[in-house]
């Protein structure tokens, strides 16, 4: 795959804490953008919630190969 990002999920149930999964695609660079509107004015979802939805804190960055 060309494209890989991790996604940290604070999960409050089962065993509790962070689960991790992964996004991969062979073309899309998995970042959020902005190509649609939606009518009406949204009181919390923005890019830059779903930009920081993907980020990951220093812990989980420093256990990744660097590329």
């Amino acid at each position: 795959w060309a494209h890989f990002r991790p996604v940290l999920m604070a999960c409050p149930f089962y065993i509790s804490g962070d689960w991790c999964a992964a996004m991969m695609s062979p073309s899309n660079r998995l970042e959020p953008v902005q190509t649609h509107r939606i009518d009406g004015e949204l009181k919390y979802f923005n890019l830059e919630v779903a930009r920081a939805a993907l980020a990951l804190p220093n812990e989980v960055l420093s256990l990744m190969p660097k590329a």
